[in-house]
């Protein structure tokens, strides 16, 4: 049932993935919205858990890493890192310095000049500096932006600037992730690396490639909160060089963010600096309060049956052949609008979705095979990991969560969501797809759920909220949802439900979809 997500509707916003468009907004407001990105792309827990099966476990990729590089004992002995170079802004269409410094146990900081140009009074250009920084000391976290503006630099920010190197210095002995896991091997760049799934304290994400031939980190791919998204950072490591004390250390960072690339090339990297030290944190405030993982042992499947049997129970679903939904949907802004929808569905993946828009009826569907979406001509039709997760949320049961869909599902752990007391749910898919979903404790109703948006190279997490349950005949519906993919969330009412109603005709294909097809193949 394409319900429990409604992912469709809030992509009618985004033809594709433009990060300068943002980039120039969010610098039009500042430069301290901009550093946020800028910075990212230059810039209580328990054991490692055990890999997947026939695969090495985190632990043992994460050794073999640093045996590559050099072993334990001479990283050890490195109790600091320095890295210096330059940084691409193809945005701006030029370089800029830009320095970091990783110490023992767990402080890190960085550095970062931008030479730009102005015109004074008499409109004779000048040039001048600004300068911005980041940095975590053992205790806190800062953030100075390129006005001299102070903040606290603390959870998903946080931890991305940390692991940009720490597995490179000897931070990688203080690393503490609640859960690790091994899930596959797959293709990152031109290599075959295992790919390992990390769980931060706060409950985010991010994952770790390492090459299957040499051992090395490939890359990772991290999440990282700007002031309008929650986005995912792919770095990439190459150009591997010998260094002091034997390490052998990348000099070459590729950032990749939806459409946009940089790259940060060293032009020394140095693990015997002696007179340089991480300085004292510039936040004198405390940063937000956090919600952390706690630890809760109710083994996932539990969790689900306990939502199911509160919204109906299995029988009540499965009874059914289709569902008509009724409602609106909301965006809010100076440009936006409210509007009428309408959503039809049935097994297996056949799915329609026609919201008017400014700009005209708006159209998503799928005839059980293809999955299309776009207005009047203009049609895209999903073609790989976007066709995968499309076809995975129209899924009619999905409510039910069935094990055979996915690899495995775990409970991460107990975390306070808007006020509830949560059981964080991680789900892998046979696909390959992670995603999570937070199940109130004490009623069992699904209050969240954040996934990887694919349309887009993965770029953007898309975060769901779910409120006011009320019952459309045999089945209880979140009645109002919210979803935040770029700025303010999008806000989506049902208001009723008609099951075993829908005509086999909306799910045909539309001739200009045919037309499309046919173009494609």
């Amino acid at each position: 049932m394409a319900l429990r997500d409604l992912q469709a509707w809030p992509r009618i916003r985004r033809g594709s993935t433009n990060m300068l468009a943002i980039q120039t907004k969010m610098m039009s407001r500042g430069f301290g919205g901009a550093l946020r990105v800028l910075t990212a792309i230059v810039l209580a827990a328990g054991p490692l858990l055990a890999a997947t099966p026939n695969l090495p476990s985190p632990e043992a990729l994460l050794q073999r890493h640093i045996e590559a590089i050099g072993g334990a004992a001479a990283l050890r002995q490195a109790q600091s890192l320095s890295f210096k170079g330059e940084v691409s802004l193809p945005f701006l269409k030029a370089k800029a310095p830009i320095e970091f410094l990783f110490q023992a146990p767990d402080r890190f900081y960085c550095q970062f000049r931008y030479h730009h140009a102005f015109f004074g009074f008499l409109k004779v250009p000048f040039f001048a500096m600004r300068q911005a920084e980041c940095g975590y000391d053992s205790t806190n976290g800062w953030l100075v932006d390129f006005d001299r503006k102070v903040e606290a630099l603390y959870g998903t920010d946080e931890a991305f600037m940390r692991g940009l190197l720490d597995k490179f210095s000897p931070l990688c002995f203080s690393r503490n992730f609640p859960l690790a896991r091994t899930l596959n091997v797959e293709r990152f760049g031109d290599r075959d690396c295992y790919r390992v799934l990390v769980v931060f304290p706060f409950g985010e994400h991010g994952f770790e490639f390492y090459d299957v031939k040499s051992g090395l980190l490939a890359g990772t791919i991290c999440p990282f909160e700007t002031d309008i998204e929650l986005v995912n950072i792919r770095t990439s490591y190459s150009d591997y060089r010998r260094v002091g004390r034997g390490l052998q250390l990348p000099f070459r960072l590729d950032l990749e963010v939806g459409d946009q690339r940089y790259s940060i090339q060293a032009s020394e990297v140095r693990t015997d600096i002696t007179d340089a030290r991480v300085p004292a944190s510039k936040s004198k405030s405390a940063p937000p309060p956090l919600p952390l993982l706690k630890p809760a042992m109710v083994p996932a499947r539990e969790v689900i049956e306990k939502f199911v049997n509160a919204c109906g129970g299995s029988a009540a679903l499965r009874k059914h052949s289709s569902l008509h939904l009724n409602g609106r949907y909301e965006i809010p802004g100076a440009n936006g609008f409210t509007n009428p929808v309408e959503v039809f569905e049935a097994p297996t993946n056949r799915y329609c979705f026609t919201p008017p828009t400014p700009k005209g009826l708006y159209r998503e569907g799928c005839d059980g095979e293809h999955f299309w979406r776009g207005t009047g001509t203009n049609i895209t039709l999903a073609t790989g990991s976007d066709l995968a997760q499309a076809l995975a949320q129209i899924d009619f049961l999905f409510e039910l969560r069935s094990p055979e869909t996915f690899r495995s599902v775990e409970t991460l752990g107990a975390i306070g969501i808007d006020g509830h007391e949560c059981y964080q749910l991680l789900f892998v898919r046979q696909s390959g797809e992670t995603f999570d979903e937070f199940y109130d404790a004490q009623a069992g109703l699904l209050r969240a759920r954040e996934t990887t948006d694919e349309r887009n190279g993965g770029a953007f997490k898309l975060l769901a909220r779910f409120e006011d349950y009320r019952r459309f005949g045999d089945w209880i519906f979140p009645a109002h949802q919210s979803y935040r993919l770029i700025g303010e969330p999008q806000v989506l009412v049902l208001t009723n439900a008609q099951w075993d109603s829908s005509p086999d005709a909306v799910f045909d294909m539309p001739a200009e979809v045919k037309a499309r097809l046919t173009q494609q193949q």
